[in-house]
């Protein structure tokens, strides 16, 4: 099974939302840009050996997030500046990262967004608390 798929949940009732979903995720991967592991380790200036501990302990800690591309995860480079995290990415997972998987976080930063005057999120990393009110926003709407 393909790794962009094999952590979807199918639709039994509706196949045809099954391949919508992935026509959705592949047109993100082939959208934006997304930078390996490897691409983190180096622009980070890591030392380690071990190429992809940067960004798993990254990850790991919410301080960026990936999606699983077609052989493995795969991190948007909005997320980065100067080879770190942007601290306004681990402020949005703090409120987001519980209700939403890493696709649902992956499109909800590039969405236009009704709190960002129609900007993506991704285009409004700079405006922190517009951004981390539209994140709340949009939490209580999916969990409320």
């Amino acid at each position: 099974m393909n790794l962009l798929t094999e952590k979807y949940t199918h639709n039994r009732d509706n196949p045809l939302m099954d391949l919508e979903n992935i026509l959705l995720r592949v047109d993100y991967l082939t959208r934006n840009k997304l930078i390996t592991s490897y691409d983190i380790h180096v622009l980070s200036g890591s030392k380690s050996t071990n190429t992809s501990v940067t960004a798993s302990q990254w990850k790991r800690n919410g301080r960026i997030f990936a999606v699983v591309g077609t052989k493995s995860f795969v991190y948007p480079s909005f997320q980065f500046l100067n080879g770190k995290p942007r601290p306004i990415i681990k402020a949005v997972l703090d409120i987001i990262a519980e209700d939403f998987s890493s696709w649902e976080i992956a499109f909800w930063f590039e969405t236009e967004n009704s709190w960002l005057d129609g900007k993506r999120p991704q285009d409004c990393l700079n405006q922190k608390e517009d951004i981390l009110q539209a994140a709340e926003y949009d939490v209580g709407i999916t969990i409320g």
